[in-house]
């Protein structure tokens, strides 16, 4: 008999496996110590607006209370509508909540007008991990309240975004340059089918997709004697624009507008907190959601509840650690926990009638393991079952 499967739905794949039925995952946790704190499954075919605006009031229920005044949420630019925000701004009025999101660049053409030396540097004293970051912030009246606006600057991004335009423009431009070769060795008698208009378009497009190739590489295809042809140019001034205007410049809102610029910026940057956490579900060894052998709701919402579990443990594990001062990876300090036998001893007996017993005991362990196992409650040598 067959089923209607929900969770399950074909959607983009950021593997590339769109031949694949996919199941996305919501999941918020904590600042400093990656916590899960709510997790929820949906139908891959559904965005992160969608479900950013469907699961609010879920999200501001089962968040709203832990003993420490509003929170504040950091969410991706990628969960913002229209719809959603007047969700959140409502809770902001009723002070329920806090939030520092992102908006394109593009939203405020003033502010990248702005000369990087305008900007203002961040005290490394007090903000070591914002080190040659500049800000310039402003309060603007955005969807239903005043809201900081801050753009930063980091010389880091700058560099990286440059480094990825180049590297896409120089795979461009030699399948631009064989693709004009191959049009202008046609002629009005060459054999097979000719190219259109539209075909060729059609390839350029495909050549220049990445972001701001059409603007570095412009393209002019035209027919000519019944031939199409294609022309193009590297504009050099476009990339000084960027470089000027755009690369390394990221702009985040907040309603806290008595916040210094850069702990806005600050607390922006510990979104890559849930990165971090989703990183840690794509590991193959601990807490892996893959692979995952169910197709049906019910079982699928099992695996996903396991998983949290596990990743609750392990994150667990790694706040012990680390209030114990061992900075390393979560993944360093289970591998030593996975290299300690339980051993189970059959001692030598010493008298006819004696009955013979079980023993366990733990494997030799270094310092680090031993204090490892110290914070999950064992001791080397005492029994483990």
């Amino acid at each position: 008999m067959s089923r209607h499967l929900k969770l399950p739905q074909r959607g983009h794949s950021k593997a590339k496996r769109h031949d694949l039925r996919q199941v996305g995952l919501v999941l918020a946790v904590t600042q400093q110590d990656q916590v899960p704190l709510f997790h929820d499954l949906y139908a891959g075919n559904n965005n992160d607006v969608t479900m950013f605006d469907a699961l609010f009031p879920r999200l501001l229920e089962e968040l709203s209370d832990f003993g420490q005044g509003p929170l504040t949420w950091v969410y991706d630019g990628g969960n913002v509508s229209a719809h959603a925000q007047r969700q959140v701004e409502a809770a902001v009025a009723a002070g329920k909540l806090g939030y520092v999101t992102s908006v394109s660049p593009s939203a405020y053409p003033e502010l990248l007008a702005v000369p990087v030396a305008d900007m203002t540097p961040v005290d490394p004293t007090i903000y070591p991990e914002l080190a040659d970051t500049r800000t310039l912030s402003l309060v603007r009246r955005r969807w239903s309240c005043d809201v900081q606006v801050v753009m930063s600057y980091s010389p880091e991004l700058a560099q990286g975004q440059l480094h990825g335009v180049l590297q896409h423009r120089a795979k461009a431009l030699p399948k631009l340059q064989a693709l004009q070769a191959a049009l202008q060795r046609r002629t009005a008698h060459s054999r097979g089918r000719k190219p259109t208009l539209e075909s060729v378009r059609r390839r350029v497009d495909s050549i220049l997709a990445a972001q701001h190739l059409r603007q570095l590489l412009p393209t002019q295809v035209r027919e000519q004697d019944g031939l199409v042809q294609l022309a193009f140019e590297q504009d050099e001034a476009h990339l000084a624009h960027l470089e000027a205007h755009l690369f390394g410049r990221r702009l985040w809102v907040s309603p806290h507008t008595d916040w210094p610029p850069p702990e806005v910026v600050r607390v922006a940057q510990q979104q890559a907190s849930v990165e971090a956490t989703f990183r840690q579900l794509h590991d193959p060894d601990h807490a892996a959601w893959q692979p995952m052998y169910h197709w049906t709701d019910q079982k699928i919402r099992v695996h996903g509840l396991y998983c949290l579990i596990a990743l609750l443990l392990v994150q667990s594990l790694r706040l012990l650690a680390r209030r114990a001062g061992d900075p390393r990876h979560v993944d360093s300090v289970l591998a030593d926990l996975e290299t300690i036998d339980e051993c189970l001893v059959v001692p030598k007996l010493t008298a006819p009638d004696e009955r013979p017993h079980l023993e366990t005991s733990l494997s030799v362990c270094s310092s680090t393991q031993r204090r490892l196992l110290g914070l999950v409650g064992l001791e080397v040598g005492t029994a483990a079952a």
